[in-house]
């Protein structure tokens, strides 16, 4: 997945009559958080700030700031102080689930629960269905993640060792219902700037996984993410930009014969 860059900052905001210079001095100090020189950009901000009281926007990007240091309390404070949550205002239900979301893509799940409640409220004043499900269902999770958290369940990990892992990333597995055969999606190196996914393979015997082997299906282009019928007979995969695509990504199946 695509890192996350600047959460705030070019979210698309009205922009106050401001002079030129102070906006190229906004720009200037985006572009430094894009950088990631962080304390510049603090400095320059608070500069900003207090140079033009009643200009709202700069808290922005102090809440950029503070977001990308993790400084989460700091970072919504100053969002919000751009923000005004006006009960009867029902454009706020656009940045009150836009910083839901930014809450649950890091793991601040009460935080997000809360704003994705008060999102809830205005999307049913909106009475938008398609916002209104995406509320529910992050609802869902974050409720199922809040009692996962607080109800942990001891377990014993152990790395898979080299026979399967390697220096690319391995995820999406699945295996077997006889527990034999393991079959994992690799992140592959085509070249210095170029990766795609393909299917890798181990056999369990004498107790122990094979080497991981790559799969007959695979193309040059992306495979990933796979499941198998019980009966091993029907493989379902995601595979991306063939010529014979419905859209960007399409799902594929494959039957064994003898």
């Amino acid at each position: 997945m695509r890192k996350l860059i600047l959460v705030f900052v070019f979210f698309p905001f009205f922009i106050y009559s401001q002079s030129n210079k102070d906006l190229k001095k906004y720009q200037f100090i985006a572009d430094l958080i894009k950088k990631d020189d962080l304390e510049a950009a603090t400095i320059e901000t608070n500069k900003l700030i207090k140079r033009n009281k009643n200009w709202k926007k700069p808290h922005l990007l102090l809440s950029s700031i503070f977001w990308r240091q993790r400084k989460y309390e700091e970072s919504e404070l100053e969002y919000f102080k751009f923000h005004s949550l006006d009960p009867q205002n029902k454009s706020n239900n656009n940045y009150v689930f836009y910083f839901a979301e930014k809450c649950f893509s890091e793991g601040l799940y009460e935080k997000a629960l809360k704003y994705f409640e008060l999102s809830k409220k205005y999307g049913l004043q909106m009475e938008d269905t398609q916002i209104l499900e995406k509320i529910y269902f992050y609802i869902s999770n974050c409720s199922f993640a809040i009692e996962s958290m607080n109800n942990p369940v001891d377990f014993k990990y152990q790395n898979m060792g080299n026979k399967i892992n390697s220096e690319y990333a391995e995820y999406l597995p699945y295996i077997s219902i006889d527990a034999n055969k393991f079959i994992f999606t690799r992140l592959v190196q085509e070249d210095i700037e170029t990766f795609q996914e393909d299917f890798y393979y181990s056999i369990f015997k004498d107790g122990e996984w094979s080497f991981s082997t790559e799969m007959s299906i695979n193309t040059k282009n992306n495979e990933g993410s796979i499941t198998i019928s019980s009966d091993g007979n029907i493989l379902i995969y995601t595979a991306c930009n063939r010529d014979d695509t419905k859209g960007r990504c399409d799902l594929y199946f494959c039957i064994k014969k003898e």
